[in-house]
């Protein structure tokens, strides 16, 4: 990359500043970064009440670091093209999906996107050890997780976290967004999710959270008790 035109980084289910490649990829590029999320389907009731404070708890993430993130609705396919045209972005990052069928499509918009002069990443991030990389002695896929276990134990270890960038600058020229509001993610009549608060704290900062009280709490006994469903 020779210019200094924007790098869109395009958020899905990885909706977090640490330990996430494609931010990485992005913050090191040197580029202004257009922080972007896509929402192309609807979940249940609880998963979407989810969705809008884990993109809102991500929002203020990025202003901290001086970015803030783009809303748009719809298809991927169409909507990506659409602000590489609008924003002149040359650029595209996110983390590849390890689920078949979405990793063919990512494949697809790749390959169409690259043919037209798009750079475009796709790093890895989902999890440890990607699809196929651990196999049997006979080059099979494991089929039980205990000589899985065994064998991702003699691999390679997975790269270290990366932490969270200390800024992420955004383009000058703003870039339209929707409204997190106007998505109608929230229950409102009746407001069943009232009590969802005190319980679950969507966003990075829940997320670690809860990390930090399992290993404190229950990370000990976890090999005797993680077979117990009631657990």
């Amino acid at each position: 990359m020779t210019d200094n035109s924007p790098i869109i980084l395009w958020f899905r289910r990885d909706l977090r500043l640490t330990d996430q490649r494609a931010v990485t990829h992005a913050a090191a590029s040197g580029r202004p970064v257009i922080a972007l999320y896509i929402l192309d389907e609807f979940a249940g009731g609880a998963a979407r009440w989810w969705l809008h404070h884990s993109l809102s708890s991500l929002g203020r993430d990025l202003a901290m670091r001086g970015n803030r993130l783009v809303l748009r609705r719809g298809s991927a396919a169409g909507i990506i093209p659409a602000l590489l045209g609008e924003t002149g972005a040359r650029a595209l990052v996110f983390t590849r999906s390890p689920d078949p069928g979405v990793a063919g499509r990512d494949d697809g918009l790749a390959r169409d996107l690259r043919a037209a002069g798009i750079e475009v990443a796709m790093p890895g991030g989902n999890l440890l050890f990607p699809p196929g990389s651990i196999r049997t002695g006979a080059g099979q896929g494991f089929k039980v997780f205990t000589p899985f276990w065994r064998a991702s134990r003699l691999a390679p270890a997975p790269e270290w976290p990366q932490p969270a960038p200390a800024a992420l600058p955004a383009p000058g020229f703003p870039v339209a967004s929707d409204r997190l509001e106007d998505w109608d993610l929230l229950p409102a009549s009746p407001d069943w999710a009232l009590d969802f608060g005190p319980c679950w704290q969507p966003g990075e900062a829940g997320a670690r959270a809860r990390l930090a009280a399992f290993i404190r709490q229950e990370l000990g006994r976890y090999g005797r008790l993680r077979d117990r469903p009631d657990l």
